[in-house]
């Protein structure tokens, strides 16, 4: 079973566009890739500049616009984790492995207007509740909040993010278990692409540069 959850993965990267066989003809567009990669910055704004990678993934969206497949990457661009996901209707689950193919947790997803609401986490092995995610959203359909509860159903964090009029997230803030705001982080975007998405944009913590994001689409 290792060995060939391996060789899925290595046929994933050779051909990106997998996902296209397999789309219906009813689809609503083709298949298509995400990668989100985040550095470090120097400099004030003046000089400021990107440095080292902090964090990288790839999303992989079906023909429905779905996420279906998504991996992580470490500091030094070698494969962290992936995660498989099956939707059926308003539920899906989800197989999250490490590099080495095993199975360190599952999730159970539940949708609302085809847009995640709640996410269980369970321990890949045990079988153990870990926590969940729960997501709100405006009129949009973009993400608002994000609440993780404990094994308990208690929360312990918040995410709260704010959008421009193209739907790109222009800030990002984050509640302790107390509800106190710790930290914010806004965007300021430096280049969109034909359809106003970002594809560049520099993050700022309290006016300093604090990180560089680049992100790319294709399919």
């Amino acid at each position: 079973m290792i060995l060939s959850r391996k060789i899925l993965y290595l046929i994933t990267l050779l051909i990106p566009s997998l996902a296209v066989l397999y789309a219906c003809n009813n689809s609503l567009e083709e298949p298509y890739l995400v990668i989100h990669e985040i550095y470090e910055v120097t400099g004030s704004e003046a000089d400021k500049k990107p440095t080292t990678l902090r964090y990288k993934d790839v999303k992989h969206f079906d023909g429905n616009n779905n996420l279906s497949q998504q991996y992580f990457y470490e500091v030094d661009n070698t494969l962290k984790a992936y995660e498989f996901i099956n939707k059926s209707g308003d539920k899906a689950v989800t197989n999250y492995y490490n590099k080495d193919s095993v199975l360190l947790a599952i999730y159970n997803l539940e949708y609302k207007e085809d847009r995640i609401v709640k996410r269980t986490a369970y321990d890949g092995n045990s079988k153990e509740i870990l926590r969940s995610e729960h997501y709100s959203y405006d009129g949009e359909g973009n993400r608002t909040s994000k609440a993780i509860h404990n094994e308990n159903g208690e929360q312990v964090a918040k995410f709260a993010m704010k959008y421009d009029e193209h739907g790109n997230e222009i800030e990002f803030s984050h509640f302790d278990i107390t509800g106190t705001q710790t930290s914010t982080e806004t965007y300021l975007i430096t280049k969109s692409d034909e359809k106003n998405r970002w594809v560049e944009r520099w993050g700022y913590k309290n006016n300093i540069p604090s990180s560089f994001h680049r992100k790319s689409y294709s399919n």
